[in-house]
């Protein structure tokens, strides 16, 4: 059933060759693909990580088929009481440095059950939250927040910008690990964001990863695992910039990093 998944030859921030290997896991079921009985089997799927030595991403060649991963999706943010005690202090420090006011346009990706997005919307923001898992959504769309059932790349952006502008504030938290189009997911935050506009991505910080050794990080879902200068690499070629960064507590040692258009910003 190989077309459930690609295999990647290329990187996939510089898509250069110089992929060498550094762990190979053999063929692996996907995360949470629990069978009803001993007797039934489930897909298995290579489980290789790679480190690019041009622009430093580790990452996994096979990718799995998105609509696979995340359209039913079983991660509920909510149920974290972690993740619920950071959001409020995320969406105050993320007010402070993309400088937002009342009625400012606050966009997340990847929303999951809107547990990130709502202290904006409390805060007076105007808020749209963006998540292709169907299930989890409709967990937002209870706390009275918008979501579009989508993935975030250059078309979402563009769809985006013709039916409500572009944002103040972008973000997206635990989700460019996993997105399979990188460059579509970041030319999206260059077309939608106005000028002067932040955005923000937080990932599970690859220096962590490898001090901690967290090898339980290593499944099909997280397609790369960045650090600074791989993430740093890749938004420099759509014309963004990273202007600050802060360590987040979520899995085990993430950093939020904020860019914007401008440089020395």
């Amino acid at each position: 059933m190989k077309f459930n998944y690609t295999h990647e030859s290329k990187c996939r921030v510089c898509l250069g060759d110089g992929l060498h290997s550094v762990l190979d896991l053999g063929n692996q079921p996907l995360a949470n693909s629990y069978t009803d009985s001993k007797y039934n089997t489930t897909e298995l799927f290579p489980l290789q990580l790679f480190f690019c030595t041009n622009c430093d991403l580790i990452q996994i060649n096979c990718t799995v088929n998105r609509f696979l991963l995340f359209r039913n999706y079983l991660w509920v943010t909510g149920t974290s009481s972690s993740a619920r005690s950071f959001s409020e202090k995320f969406c105050n420090l993320a007010s402070q440095k993309a400088k937002l006011q009342r009625g400012s346009f606050v966009v997340e990706i990847a929303t999951n059950d809107g547990t990130f997005l709502q202290p904006f919307s409390t805060k007076g923001c105007q808020t749209l939250g963006i998540d292709p898992a169907k299930n989890i959504s409709k967990i937002s769309k209870k706390k009275n927040l918008e979501i579009w059932e989508d993935f975030w790349d250059e078309e979402t952006a563009n769809k985006l910008i013709s039916v409500k502008g572009k944002a103040d504030f972008i973000f997206g938290r635990n989700v460019v690990a996993h997105v399979s189009d990188l460059h579509g997911f970041i030319k999206g935050f260059a077309l939608a964001l106005k000028d002067g506009g932040t955005g923000a991505v937080e990932f599970h910080w690859s220096a962590q990863i490898l001090n901690g050794l967290q090898y339980d990080s290593i499944y099909h879902e997280h397609l790369c695992y960045f650090g600074l200068s791989s993430f740093e690499y890749l938004i420099n070629l759509y014309g963004l910039f990273v202007y600050s960064v802060h360590e987040s507590p979520i899995s085990g040692g993430a950093i939020v990093v904020y860019f914007k258009k401008e440089k020395n910003q």
